[in-house]
């Protein structure tokens, strides 16, 4: 299965929050099966590079799953990156789910801590 494309686009320095519903159809009517799986997501800089950062992802069963970028390391992403999202369902199968282009614009403020 190919992963659906979706491009990020990120103010640098900024904490970033998506929601994403797999469903194992196009109509949307069956949820996938998320109980017991793991996700994982990592920002490159381009696919097959360097890893950049990563991005903490938690599922709610059936089927959401929140990935979260903080702040701290949208602050190392490059102009222009590439991401996707694994999955490894419960009985051992891995499917990359989603996937796309991370395109950043620097900041103008930055927050001194």
């Amino acid at each position: 299965m190919t992963p659906g494309r979706m491009p990020l686009s990120i103010y640098r320095g900024d904490t970033y929050r998506w929601r994403f519903m797999l469903w194992l159809d196009a109509e949307r009517t069956i949820p996938a099966d998320l109980a017991g799986a793991k996700v994982v997501a990592q920002i490159r800089d381009r696919a097959g590079g360097s890893f950049v950062a990563g991005m903490a992802c938690t599922i709610t069963v059936p089927n959401i799953v929140i990935m979260v970028l903080s702040a701290p390391d949208s602050v190392k992403l490059p102009s222009s990156a590439a991401w996707d999202m694994q999955v490894t369902y419960a009985w051992g199968d891995v499917a990359t789910v989603l996937a796309g282009p991370v395109n950043t614009t620097v900041d103008v403020t930055t927050v001194v801590t």
